[in-house]
């Protein structure tokens, strides 16, 4: 049920991701890169999982997911945020926006950078059909077709 909602887009889904990885016993970072991404390969996902053979070197991807600035106690992330947007909306070099259609916890964010960034205002932007949130991992000849376009123009 989680897989479908994540797949659908529903923003839920992240809330209990951030809860999962915090709070089951078994919270595995190949099941979580399985839920972000098209990847089904169990070798590629027991990678992502290798550097953390048990639990003791867990804490950190655990933790991080709930780092995402999205509750009233999360201000001093907030504060954090918006002195980091205060440095991008003052940047003028041209910046590319490579976002997927279907990253079920970015979609639809490139909007923003495309709106706040001055850099962001002449660069012709792509969105990346077929891939989720691991883009580099989804749909890696698309995206890298994107960024050396971007780089040539």
């Amino acid at each position: 049920m989680v897989s479908e909602q994540f797949r659908a887009g529903s923003p839920i889904t992240f809330l209990y991701l951030v809860k999962h990885a915090a709070e089951y016993p078994d919270f595995s970072v190949g099941d979580a890169f399985g839920l972000l991404s098209n990847i089904r390969g169990e070798q590629v996902l027991a990678g992502y999982t290798a550097p953390f053979p048990d639990d003791n070197y867990i804490a950190g991807v655990r933790k991080f997911l709930s780092c995402v600035p999205l509750l009233e106690h999360h201000q001093a992330d907030c504060d954090a945020n918006d002195r980091a947007w205060a440095v991008l909306e003052a940047f003028d070099r041209p910046l590319l926006t490579a976002f997927s259609d279907g990253g079920p916890v970015t979609k639809g964010g490139e909007a923003e950078f495309q709106q706040r960034v001055p850099g962001a205002e002449s660069v012709k932007h792509t969105t990346n059909t077929g891939g989720r949130h691991f883009l580099q991992e989804d749909q890696p000849e698309q995206l890298s077709h994107s960024i050396i376009t971007f780089m040539r123009d």
